[in-house]
């Protein structure tokens, strides 16, 4: 367009009012190349017919490397089009030479273009012909560059990938996650350390890329990761560059390892910073505001892994002292499900039974405790499978040698339901011996009392009862029969 303007501001006798339009078109003209020259984020190449390149704007530069002076003449195809595409835009120039009007010459699409160092770039791409009265077209390639997306894209998939890789191991999962960041964002080194305040440490979780003859664990003073656990705060820790700061004098790993750049995310647990998701680098390096988010995000799932950490272990305590407690009961103590079968025992009942405590689970009850093929008359835990409820008996166990009194209590499932029944056989031979004991005591001393004829009454302080036995109403003249057992009948009788 500006060859022909020229064209008509070189010709003979033209009238003023022509060169004022010629002079508002070259003013129009001018916006408009200089809003094509520096239009943010679109990269806008223009060339002829054969491929040779008359336009490249400021992104162009930017998107792919080559400077305007480098670009300018050179063909297309040798700047920026990868070798399988070749044979493509070779046929899409020939189209574009056919184009008897202005506008697209080739449908849109995402294509995968070079960068001058090498690398592929990924843009979506218009092209569009400007049809001229003399001469073949122009065409352009306007370009929108999808770097930050595709590689928005290709973090999501690989935080997607390792999301489902986690499994119930929280240790191995913080290793994943470290791993996962690593490759994200790369850097020299990639690491969660963690301050363990029983051992006074600062303990390496997680590492990607570890270093030769790195320490695992360390006195924590010195250490930027110490920083971050004693700062308390919610914020990463940015240092871009490292050169200057005490750190080249206190952190073993920046002198070691000459770091210069460092960005460290807190994780927490109950509340309190426990550790430190960092990504280390030799050289200094500016963090964009996507890496930052990306070491947070994963901080946080550390975070969420230390806590899954913490209730497995406050579960595994629980269960040891709950263990200990269900071992150190003397009581024989089972836990049966529905068809009798043991799901466990505690080591009372092993030891009685005779059975190792890690065989026991599995077997039918009434066979290893009754020695039978199916429940005796006596048992409490049929009763329980009929009406749901607690139930208790007395019985002889002969392969126990003694008589126990056996108690089933059920256990609900959540809707309420019996899923299982407590077995508890408290071991009463004592106590049935000491009742005997007792009960021929008593037998004898009654035997004694009676053979001397002699009349005995004793009174309970506490509750007034009057005990007599028969000879004590014989020998006032009345039966045992009809006479209340308490004080004011004793003394209505004594005192009529």
């Amino acid at each position: 367009m500006n060859k022909i303007t020229e064209r008509k501001n070189k010709s003979a006798g033209k009238p003023d009012d022509l060169k004022i339009m010629d002079e508002e078109l070259l003013d129009r003209d001018k916006i408009f190349r200089e809003l094509m020259e520096y239009i943010p984020g679109v990269s806008i190449q223009g060339y002829l017919c054969d491929g040779t390149v008359i336009f490249w704007n400021k992104a162009s530069e930017e998107v792919y490397g080559y400077t305007t002076r480098e670009a300018l003449g050179k063909k297309l195809e040798d700047l920026i089009i990868p070798p399988d595409l070749k044979p493509l835009f070779r046929k899409a120039l020939e189209e574009g030479k056919k184009a008897g009007r202005s506008g697209e010459f080739l449908p849109p699409g995402e294509l995968m273009l070079l960068h001058k160092d090498g690398h592929p770039v990924p843009v979506y791409s218009i092209h569009t012909a400007v049809c001229v009265k003399e001469g073949e077209p122009l065409l352009f390639c306007i370009d929108v560059d999808l770097s930050e997306r595709k590689k928005s894209e290709e973090i999501i998939t690989r935080l997607n990938r390792c999301f489902l890789s986690l499994g119930a191991d929280s240790r191995k999962n913080i290793q994943l996650l470290v791993e996962a960041a690593g490759e994200i964002l790369g850097g020299s080194c990639l690491l969660y350390n963690r301050y363990e305040k029983e051992r006074a440490l600062l303990c390496t979780w997680g590492i990607w890329q570890e270093p030769e003859g790195y320490k695992a664990e360390d006195k924590p003073e010195g250490h930027i990761c110490y920083d971050v656990i004693r700062g308390k705060g919610e914020d990463p820790v940015i240092i871009e560059d490292l050169t200057g700061t005490r750190y080249e004098k206190t952190d073993p790993n920046v002198i070691k390892y000459g770091l210069k750049s460092y960005l460290g995310s807190p994780v927490r647990l109950k509340g309190s910073v426990v550790g430190s998701f960092c990504l280390c680098d030799v050289k200094p390096r500016k963090f964009t505001g996507e890496e930052i988010k990306v070491i947070g995000m994963l901080a946080r799932a550390v975070a969420i892994e230390e806590e899954r950490l913490w209730i497995h272990q406050a579960i595994e305590r629980a269960k040891k002292a709950w263990e200990l407690t269900f071992d150190t009961i003397p009581d024989l103590i089972m836990l049966v499900d529905n068809q009798y079968r043991i799901t466990r025992a505690n080591r009372a009942t092993a030891d009685k039974l005779g059975i190792p405590i890690t065989e026991i689970a599995g077997q039918v009850c009434y066979r290893v405790v009754h020695q039978m093929d199916k429940p005796p008359d006596f048992c409490p835990l049929a009763e329980l499978r009929k009406d749901g409820r607690e139930h208790s008996t007395k019985a002889y166990l002969d392969l126990l040698e003694g008589d126990y009194m056996i108690t089933t209590t059920p256990i609900p499932d959540r809707e309420g339901n019996s899923i299982g029944a407590v077995h508890v056989a408290h071991d009463i031979t004592g106590l049935k011996k000491i009742e005997k004991e007792l009960r021929e005591s008593e037998e004898r001393m009654e035997l004694a009392i009676s053979g001397a004829k002699l009349g005995l009454w004793d009174q309970e302080l506490e509750t007034g009862e009057i005990i007599r036995n028969r000879q004590w109403f014989k020998m006032l003249g009345y039966t045992m029969e009809g006479i209340e057992p308490d004080h004011m009948a004793w003394q209505d009788l004594l005192h009529p």
